[in-house]
């Protein structure tokens, strides 16, 4: 079953923090939104999971990618991206599926 989650803050809304945190339960779904370091407002995200995979696209010239610890204990990355491109981590590279997707700020 795909979900798509959508988190869009206002400018200022929230302070910064270093990464966007979704714990991954089956049949649940949560999204929040974060800022990327050293800026001044919030930035608007977008995240996506399925039992695979986590992505996220991110407003703004700053560099993120989606980071994804997977049920076998490693940790996958998606390419790095800004302006709102789509960065995607899959689990399935490393033959597990998903247990915590972030989005990791350069």
């Amino acid at each position: 079953m795909s979900v798509k989650l959508t988190t869009k803050l206002a400018s200022g809304a929230v302070a910064a923090v270093a990464a966007l945190t979704l714990p991954i339960a089956a049949g649940t779904a949560t999204a929040t939104g974060a800022a990327a370091p050293g800026t001044s407002s919030a930035a608007a995200c977008e995240t996506w999971h399925d039992e695979n995979t986590f992505g996220a696209a991110c407003g703004g010239s700053h560099k993120y990618r989606a980071k994804a610890l997977c049920r076998n204990g490693r940790i996958v990355y998606g390419p790095w991206k800004n302006n709102w491109k789509k960065s995607y981590a899959y689990c399935t590279s490393v033959n597990s599926s998903l247990r915590l997707g972030t989005i990791e700020y350069a």
